[in-house]
């Protein structure tokens, strides 16, 4: 009988490993509130820095992470293997385009209900707005609207995008596991307007996130 407590033991040890959950320190709301609007804030920058490692490194995404992108109609999906490929393969172009092509981003993300200043619903400002659920000590998930603003050299007036609208936006929903320091992305589902980008994704799906229209 003691063999087969100490077996059972030992697999929940390594279910809880594997899961990436970490039931280490005391469940604190507030202090793990703070560590999920980090991780998600970080990616944020990330993105619009075209930060590899910021974006789908070991340290941000979870082992067994999906992305799934929705728009006009299609659905696509890669694990974090096919997306770090597709990330990694651009990055030189999109450092380029940013060194010499004057490019800049800025992914907004807004409160998903009711927006509360400086955060507000298709204006560009710095505030990020967004809700949280926790299944404590075992997920967070993170709802928001996101709009896309871009610039470059290459768009001519003031080189905003459309006169300094949005180039994309739609809704996404993050899920996150906790770790020994923080909190990892498990799953992303990012939904585009359809009804503004009716064209869908094309036969190849979105590259990478497939935030932004802008190309270098």
């Amino acid at each position: 009988m003691a063999k087969r407590i100490a077996a059972l033991a030992s697999i929940v040890a390594m279910v809880i490993v594997l899961s990436g959950c970490s039931l280490q320190r005391p469940w604190n709301e507030a202090a793990e509130t703070a560590l999920v609007l980090q991780a998600v804030g970080d990616w944020i920058e990330a993105v619009e820095a075209y930060d590899v490692n910021g974006m789908c490194g070991d340290g941000v995404l979870a082992g067994g992470f999906i992305l799934t992108i929705e728009e006009g109609g299609l659905t696509y999906s890669k694990d974090k293997t096919k997306l770090r490929g597709e990330v990694e393969s651009d990055a030189i172009n999109q450092q380029m385009f940013r060194d010499d092509g004057g490019y800049e981003m800025r992914l907004d993300f807004d409160h998903p209900v009711t927006p509360v200043a400086p955060d507000a619903w298709d204006t560009r400002e710095n505030a990020n707005g967004l809700t949280i659920a926790f299944v404590p000590r075992t997920k967070a998930t993170v709802v928001a609207k996101f709009e896309v603003y871009e610039r470059a050299d290459s768009v001519p007036g003031d080189r905003w995008w459309a006169h300094g609208n949005p180039s994309d936006r739609g809704k996404i929903t993050i899920e996150l596991v906790p770790m020994s320091t923080g909190w990892k992305m498990s799953a992303m589902n990012i939904q585009f307007g359809s009804t503004i980008y009716a064209s869908g994704l094309g036969s190849g799906g979105a590259k990478g996130f497939g935030l932004g229209r802008l190309s270098p």
